[in-house]
């Protein structure tokens, strides 16, 4: 009994190793960023730290970028570890910032803590650009075309905008306690206090009539607080990942 035990342990301790040293192998294809404490690894180098190079408003991090445009700007892939206190401010700066750099942010997948079983998979824009494409055109022109043409315009937006379901979660932490707001453009805003209920309540959605024809029924935007600790967004993300969902990660909020 002792023996099969302790196989037990071994088996499951080299298991972990896999999966960690798989998810941490970077390569030409394959970008790997790792926080430990308050330093900022890419691919085995030392970039920035949080301390100094995180502060403030600005989503861009230069030595981040500058390290990728002398490096990798053609990565096709990002892996991100980040620390469980992490808060999801920095992690969006660093997903941002590789944006920004024309990095392919479409195959981003990310681990807190030692959690490598289970990479959660994100995107940083939805598929419904044409939409917000059109409304840019109206707004920019608004003064210039006449109104019939304005009129036309607008009923192309509505029709653009009713392709799309646009199902969102956000996460709040209300002292000490989390909760979940569920809605989409169909449905009323819903609030949850479980991670497993809140994915099935999308799930729902997703399944529903309302959504049979809509284009983006497979995808969701996720939106929390700037200062949202990273370990707190794993569960919820986890449950939406087994749904199926594509997860879309928006702008922190205050």
């Amino acid at each position: 009994m002792k023996k099969l035990l302790t196989f037990f342990f071994v088996s499951v301790f080299f298991l972990a190793c896999s999966e960690e040293n798989e998810f941490m192998k970077f390569s030409d294809e394959t970008l790997v960023i790792n926080i430990v404490k308050d330093s900022v690894f890419i691919n085995g180098e030392t970039v920035a730290t949080l301390s100094q190079d995180f502060y403030g408003k600005d989503l861009q991090i230069a030595p981040i970028e500058k390290y990728v445009n002398l490096k990798a700007r053609q990565t096709q892939n990002v892996h991100i570890r980040c620390n469980t206190g992490d808060a999801y401010e920095t992690f969006y700066k660093i997903a941002a910032t590789l944006g920004f750099t024309g990095v392919n942010t479409d195959n981003m997948a990310f681990v807190v803590g030692d959690s490598y079983e289970t990479p959660i998979h994100i995107f940083s824009k939805r598929n419904d650009g044409e939409c917000a494409a059109l409304e840019h055109k109206l707004h920019s022109r608004r003064d210039k075309i006449p109104k019939a043409e304005y009129v036309q315009m607008r009923r192309d937006i509505d029709e653009c905008n009713s392709n799309y379901l646009r199902i969102s979660v956000s996460l709040q932490n209300d002292d000490g306690k989390i909760l979940y707001t569920l809605g989409s453009t169909k449905t009323e805003f819903k609030i949850f206090e479980k991670a497993e209920d809140v994915a099935n309540a999308a799930e729902s959605i997703q399944n529903s009539e309302a959504a049979r024809n809509k284009l983006d029924k497979n995808w969701i935007t996720f939106v929390t607080s700037r200062t949202t600790p990273m370990a707190q967004i794993v569960p919820v993300l986890v449950k939406l990942q087994e749904k199926n969902f594509a997860i879309i990660f928006a702008v922190p909020g205050t």
